[in-house]
């Protein structure tokens, strides 16, 4: 389906893009919060290798600095302790964005479906009789259920689809940030890999 297509169906089945809007921003924050729970996850190895001390990798490393900033600013002391503590905390939150997320797309989905349905039906009952006897049960009832859930279904594919690729984007600059030559070189080699992939 084309793109404009897709957005005039999306516009007449009533889907309001304030909803969509809210539904991508919720993936992007979750998908932040999580990017950043696994950022800790290099700090917390760095700190068990050198011994537990971070006076020494404050001193080399920006990351740890900025670390180091951030512990000041909330008032504790930066330690292995203190990191899995932010760990936790951001797992439990990007579990609660999570959580809302889908609350509100199953909610908002299923609210579609049932509005699309009761004007569905008041469409059929208001038409004129002789093309309500040109349309049988069991095709009406087809449309009603099945091909209309299909179309609202798709509507939230696509809004899926755009929270993957932002998910999928945030995680290729986190890879970039932190190793781009390794991040490059993993590109290169899944195109390798891909490629005779869709030749079969």
């Amino acid at each position: 389906m084309p793109f404009r297509e897709l957005i005039d169906s999306i516009k007449r089945l009533g889907m309001k893009k304030q909803v969509i809007i809210l539904l991508v921003l919720l993936s992007a924050v979750s998908t932040t919060i999580e990017g950043f729970g696994l950022g800790l996850v290099l700090p917390i190895a760095q700190l068990m290798t050198s011994g537990g001390d971070p006076k020494a990798l404050v001193a080399e490393s920006r990351m740890w600095q900025m670390l180091e900033e951030a512990h000041l600013f909330i008032g504790v002391p930066l330690g292995i302790f203190s990191l899995f503590v932010a760990t936790a905390i951001l797992i439990l939150l990007r579990q609660s964005v999570v959580y809302l997320r889908e609350v509100i797309f199953n909610r908002v989905k299923f609210l579609l479906i049932r509005d699309n349905q009761i004007a569905l039906l008041g469409a059929f009952l208001c038409s004129r009789t002789n093309y309500q006897e040109t349309v049988s049960v069991g095709e009406f009832s087809n449309e009603m259920v099945l091909e209309l859930q299909r179309a609202i279904s798709a509507i939230f594919s696509f809004v899926l689809l755009v929270s993957l690729t932002i998910q999928i984007f945030f995680y290729f600059c986190l890879l970039l940030a932190l190793s781009w030559p390794m991040t490059l070189s993993a590109v290169i080699l899944l195109s390798c890999v891909a490629l005779p992939l869709r030749r079969m």
